[in-house]
């Protein structure tokens, strides 16, 4: 399997990807999927062809995410894009994919909250540069602990990587143990009922004033990240989220 790199259109930043030509597997490992580069739209549902839409149903949500797939066409075994909420290729809508029985999982990118893509950089299986969400204070604040946290929109089966700065610690030596959790959705920002695992990660090292710490965290499907800073003096913890790694790409099991 190679290619498929996917890019933010250039033209009309936000509204489509560019895709390169690629190869490989379908899910089920019965044909191999050879396609050509094409440019497909947000904007409008899935038609055949260069320049044309590529929801599968629907339109592109705000503050949200999609999964990428290449197609085979069965009579012919030329080869379409379709993007879809759906993380399998068993649960894409096929209404308007008639005579397209074959396909597989590519990529995942993110709608900002005017439902434009982020802009974003691919790196084979790593994308960078998305979605550069920052957030910073209205955190809890209790004895000796500052907790915040960010939604992150990272796809399932993926490693994403977070920093975190920790500020305004009383001196340069304070030190700082800070942990992480994720959370699959409905963390409010005061209770953890919701948790999908309240294990924190260790970052190996307490920071210092001013300082940051970054993270490689698994994911499936996590959409929330806490981070807990356990010294008193701390106003405020930034949380950047900045890179993910899919590691089902190609996944004949996708």
């Amino acid at each position: 399997n190679y290619g498929f790199e996917f890019a933010n259109e250039v033209s009309v930043p936000g509204h489509g990807v560019e895709i390169s030509a690629g190869q490989c597997w379908d899910t089920t490992r019965a044909y191999v999927i050879t396609g050509a580069a094409m440019n497909k739209q947000i904007t409008g549902l899935w038609v055949v062809g260069d320049t044309q839409g590529a929801w599968d149903v629907g339109t592109a949500p705000a503050d949200e995410g999609c999964y990428w797939y290449a197609i085979r066409k069965d009579s012919d075994a030329s080869v379409d894009y379709v993007c879809s909420l759906s993380k399998t290729w068993a649960g894409v809508t096929k209404t308007r994919l008639t005579g397209y029985t074959y396909g597989q999982k590519l990529m995942y990118t993110v709608f900002d909250g005017t439902n434009d893509l982020y802009d974003f950089t691919q790196y084979g299986d790593t994308v960078v540069g998305y979605p550069g969400t920052i957030l910073n204070g209205g955190g809890i604040v209790t004895t000796n602990v500052f907790q915040d946290y960010i939604n992150v929109y990272a796809p399932a089966y993926s490693v994403a990587t977070i920093t975190i700065w920790a500020i305004d610690a009383t001196t340069a030596s304070s030190q700082l143990a800070i942990g992480m959790a994720t959370f699959d959705s409905g963390y409010d920002g005061s209770t953890k009922a919701n948790a999908h695992t309240v294990a924190y990660v260790d970052l190996g090292s307490a920071l210092a004033q001013g300082t940051a710490a970054q993270i490689d965290i698994p994911l499936n499907g996590d959409r929330k990240f806490l981070a807990t800073a356990s010294e008193n003096s701390v106003t405020a913890l930034y949380l950047y989220a900045h890179k993910f790694t899919m590691t089902d790409r190609f996944n004949s099991a996708s």
